[in-house]
């Protein structure tokens, strides 16, 4: 088992008090598993050894295996189809049990199957909600173009994927008709551009991480060492859609690198 297979990726790389914490997640426990803690570790190792890194302290590196999914079944890669023709894909969480619930749904640019978006769908749905996780246009399992949210929000299509997605979830066999929305940061972009198009069956919406007017995050000041990683960061699935090996193709990677070596190119502070 590869280490980039989406069950099995870092979770996130947390800064605290001038030191990091990796947190990782691994799927079901098993031979094939324990090398890859190895080699996880091997590799937080090699970054921390790096000259950027050196002489900072790992705090902790937390494996979680396996993930409670009881009572919660998941339909993969489900097809919302833009109007545009587009296949948009998500992952929908549900009771198999139960009647047809509220639908609560999250589209996001960082990967469907990152371990926080699982875990976070699979306790939403526990709590008798339908849960909608999709990736945005362009990224992962979506098919067409991505266009990154510094743009005039009428040069993207967010605005009408977001209605499309949100009228395409009330029609679920497992929904009630009514739908919300949740996500953090750049998935809340999306549902700020989703409410834009004032979908009917939209009931309810919860943005969190982001403004509305992106020049209020920053006060128009560009963060140069938090956006260019970022960037580098996600410009890891362009890179692999398109075939390219100029670069990391997998975001952890990506992360891993800019922070290890490119950082020092741009970056003299």
């Amino acid at each position: 088992m590869a280490l980039d297979e989406p069950t099995n990726p870092v979770r996130c790389l947390y800064p605290f008090s001038g030191a990091y914490a990796v947190k990782c997640m691994f799927g079901p426990k098993g031979e094939s598993n324990r090398g890859m803690r190895g080699e996880l570790a091997n590799r937080a190792k090699s970054l921390f050894s790096t000259p950027y890194w050196r002489g900072t302290r790992l705090l902790k590196c937390r494996i979680i295996v396996g993930m409670s999914n009881s009572n919660v079944a998941v339909e993969r890669d489900q097809e919302c189809i833009a109007r545009d023709g587009t296949p948009l894909r998500g992952d929908i969480y549900y009771q198999p049990d139960s009647d047809p619930q509220p639908v609560l749904v999250c589209r996001t640019p960082y990967n469907k199957l990152t371990p926080r978006y699982q875990e976070h769908a699979t306790d939403i749905a526990k709590g008798g909600y339908t849960v909608v996780v999709q990736d945005m246009r362009g990224r992962y399992a979506s098919d067409g173009e991505y266009s990154w949210m510094w743009r005039d929000k009428h040069e993207t299509t967010d605005i009408e994927d977001g209605y499309d997605t949100i009228e395409w979830a009330a029609k679920l066999s497992q929904s009630d008709g009514r739908v919300g929305t949740w996500g953090h940061s750049n998935a809340s972009w999306a549902i700020w551009m989703a409410l834009h198009s004032n979908p009917p069956s939209l009931a309810a919406a919860l943005a969190s991480g982001i403004s509305m007017n992106m020049l209020d995050i920053t006060f128009g000041v560009w963060e140069t060492g938090r956006r260019l990683e970022w960037t580098y960061m996600m410009a890891a699935d362009v890179r692999r859609r398109e075939g390219r090996t100029d670069g990391p193709t997998d975001p952890i990677e990506a992360t891993f690198r800019w922070n290890a070596v490119e950082r020092s190119k741009y970056i003299w502070w």
